[in-house]
């Protein structure tokens, strides 16, 4: 039985960090939070079981049923991986089961390669800094802004970060992506995480095609911990 404990950290391959896929705020705390339970150095993944009550992000809505739909949901979702022009598609999770009162899963064979055996090209970070966040756009930037953070900024091209963030259509005219991504996300991870950042607008004539974070360490969360 695993025990989901704030101070369990979140090891990820870069790969995984910048794979393409689309979950919901609480979907992304429920693979995380079973994902801190696996150490980079695992020479295998275990079957997890875990009491529902350990995902106190649920506690409001502790019921079998909406938890049912969350995992159903996770399940229909894929996660892609692209390397070299090549790539490839596959679920999280090979199954979750509840029963009494606890989640089992296994993890699909597919991720040991970007979750298992990691000696280089992967960030660690705590999983306390994501399960107070509320945006699932937050969670997405958290991660890549962690993978550069040594760099102490990111360049992305405007149209892949938002197709790595699968946004709606809605969100693709820039000022709306600023308004409702870039600005929340900016104040959220502030507030809840151990860096923040600040974003400066790259163009090409009069339209932004690109956008740089400059990340800072935020030391008043990390003399909190």
């Amino acid at each position: 039985m695993g025990l989901i404990n704030q101070k369990n950290k979140v090891d990820k391959h870069y790969q995984l960090i910048t794979a393409r896929y689309k979950l919901s705020v609480v979907e992304q705390k429920l693979v995380l939070s079973i994902i801190s339970m696996i150490r980079p150095d695992d020479a295998d993944f275990m079957h997890y079981q875990i009491p529902v009550s350990q995902f106190e992000f649920l506690a409001e809505n502790n019921n079998h049923q909406r938890l049912k739909k969350y995992c159903k949901d996770i399940m229909s979702k894929p996660l892609e991986v692209n390397e070299n022009g090549e790539w490839i598609i596959f679920n999280w999770f090979s199954h979750i089961r509840y029963r009494k009162d606890m989640l089992e899963c296994s993890v699909s064979p597919e991720l040991k390669p970007y979750l298992l055996k990691l000696q280089e090209n992967f960030k660690s970070y705590d999983l306390k800094y994501i399960l107070e966040m509320q945006s699932e756009y937050s969670i997405r930037i958290y991660e890549l802004l962690k993978k550069a953070e040594k760099l102490g900024f990111l360049e992305m091209n405007l149209e892949e970060l938002q197709d790595l963030l699968q946004v709606p259509e809605s969100f693709k005219v820039y000022a709306d992506f600023k308004r409702k991504v870039l600005q929340p996300v900016s104040i959220e991870i502030a507030k809840h995480t151990d860096i923040y950042f600040e974003f400066q607008e790259l163009k090409t004539g009069k339209r932004v095609t690109e956008i740089k974070f400059i990340i800072f360490k935020n030391k008043q969360n990390q003399i909190a911990d």
